[in-house]
C-alpha cells in the first residue's frame, strides 16, 4: 500500500521504518501494540478513515497511558472530521495525504 511505498522512499535515503499493519483494530491489545512498537522510535499512524475516535486516537491514548510515548514523537495522518468528495483513488489520496510521496514528506517534516 502507499504506507510500504513511502517507507521505500524513506530507506533509500537512509532512514529507518518499520511498518506495521493492524489486523485487528477492537478490542485494543495493547500489549501486543507495544510489543510490535517495541524498539521503534518515534510512532507515525496512517489511517484511512476518521481521525477522531479511530483507531490511532485510542493506540496514541494507551501508549501515552502507558508512557510509551516519552521520548518519542508521534502524529496521525488520517481524515479530517469533514466531507470528502467522491472520486478516483489517486485523486481521494492525493486530497487526503496518503500518496506514497505526500507520507514520505510528512515524516520527514515530523520526525
Amino acid at each position: 500500500g502507499s504506507f510500504s511505498k513511502a517507507a521505500e522512499l524513506l530507506r533509500a535515503e537512509g532512514r529507518s521504518v518499520r511498518v506495521v499493519k493492524a489486523l485487528r483494530l477492537k478490542p485494543l491489545d495493547g500489549k501486543a501494540l507495544e510489543a510490535v512498537l517495541s524498539g521503534a522510535g518515534n510512532v507515525y499512524f496512517l489511517e484511512e478513515g476518521i481521525e477522531h475516535g479511530g483507531f490511532s486516537e485510542l493506540a496514541l491514548a494507551y501508549l501515552a497511558q502507558q508512557g510509551f510515548l516519552q521520548g518519542r514523537k508521534s502524529f496521525i495522518r488520517a481524515i479530517d472530521d469533514r466531507f470528502v468528495a467522491h472520486g478516483d483513488l489517486e485523486n481521494l489520496f492525493a486530497e487526503c495525504g496518503f500518496l506514497p510521496e505526500q507520507i514520505a514528506a510528512e515524516i520527514k517534516k515530523k520526525f
